[in-house]
């Protein structure tokens, strides 16, 4: 049995953030830099680029040079989440996005920062099809189609 735990702890440190998932961030850190950096510049803002550190901070690039990313504001912030997992996504399929799913985007959002959001959402063009999960109603202005889902006597049907 001993043998065993050591053999778990072992794969676990060769697997940990430390070991080979850390192999794996920094082998593909540069192609999620640039894919994300080449999402982010289709927003409309003042900054020229984006920089990820090692462990993946974000850091900004903008007329007074580089920053935080609290520097940024909730919706560039948003812009720069999205961006984020659209790089890291184009850099696991080969820079082929066909669809993107959001499940349930606006949960810690407050009002402004909702429609900061939605603003967001409705200016990207970079993904065929997106769909999105979510119970806020206020995310259907967003949208081009929406399907809506209830419950009736115990199971889930289109209405």
């Amino acid at each position: 049995m001993d043998e065993f735990i050591k053999f778990l702890k072992d794969i676990r440190e060769i697997y940990s953030k430390d070991g080979l998932q850390k192999d794996i961030r920094l082998a593909f850190r540069p192609q999620i830099e640039k894919y994300t950096q080449d999402f982010f510049s289709k927003f409309d803002f003042d900054y020229s680029g984006l920089a990820l550190s090692e462990d993946y901070d974000i850091n900004i690039i903008g007329p007074s040079g580089e920053s935080d990313i609290s520097m940024a504001s909730g919706g560039e912030k948003i812009a720069i989440a999205l961006s984020l997992r659209l790089g890291i996504a184009s850099a696991i399929t080969a820079n082929v996005i066909e669809t993107i799913l959001l499940d349930e985007p606006t949960t810690y959002l407050d009002g402004f920062r909702k429609q900061e959001f939605v603003n967001v959402i409705q200016s990207i063009s970079l993904v065929p099809q997106m769909i999105i999960i979510t119970h806020d109603a206020e995310l259907e202005n967003a949208a081009t189609n929406v399907i809506t889902v209830k419950k009736k006597n115990g199971q889930s049907i289109i209405v």
